[in-house]
């Protein structure tokens, strides 16, 4: 078994989709789970409306992972739409971190992102009315370690601004680049990162 697993719980932008056309890769807004096996935790990338099955297995497969990390490329829709679905943030016991980082990056007041977007006139919930405690945290960095995780971040060509990362652990790379158009010709600098 390799030491890290990378799962897609949604890829698609803008909007999410449901079709007979979309059955076989899904047709959920970007969600990504890494599951450290050795440690048995799972770190999650962005929070389309994939992440609203991710929680429901980490509930049923990891129910004593008490701390969840949510890191964002950026904010579009897309991007945190399925944050309100996402189970464990109901649980009292579970300690949420919302994270972003980047050095070029235009420091974003994280909290306010997710409180604006569960206010009553959207959302029936609260964010501090969820369960789970939340920690906010930007790193205004490239280089981020922790327990034996190196996160990198490169800035990237889209509307308003993403970050890509590279997870580095147990020597595996895992480079997830989600939302960033090259222009004329391949930005070279991403395709070494």
């Amino acid at each position: 078994m390799p030491a890290i697993t990378t799962t897609f719980y949604g890829t698609r932008g803008s909007l999410p989709i449901c079709s007979r056309n979309y059955q076989e890769f899904g047709g959920n807004t970007t969600c990504i789970a890494f599951h450290r096996h050795h440690t048995n935790k799972i770190g999650i990338l962005d929070a389309g409306t994939g992440i609203r099955l991710l929680g429901k297995k980490i509930n049923k497969h990891h129910p004593d992972q008490i701390d969840i990390s949510i890191t964002f490329s950026h904010f579009h829709w897309d991007h945190i739409q399925g944050f309100p679905f996402f189970d464990p943030a109901y649980d009292p016991r579970r300690t949420i971190t919302i994270g972003a980082m980047g050095k070029e990056r235009k420091k974003v007041n994280l909290e306010q992102i997710f409180k604006h977007q569960m206010l009553e006139h959207y959302f029936p919930v609260q964010l501090e009315n969820m369960g789970a405690k939340f920690n906010f945290v930007f790193r205004e960095t490239e280089v981020f370690e922790d327990k034996g995780v190196t996160l990198r971040t490169i800035s990237q060509n889209h509307p308003g601004g993403s970050v890509g990362y590279r997870i580095e652990a147990e020597g595996r790379v895992i480079v997830a680049c989600t939302d960033l158009e090259h222009g004329d010709s391949i930005n070279e600098d991403i395709v070494e990162f």
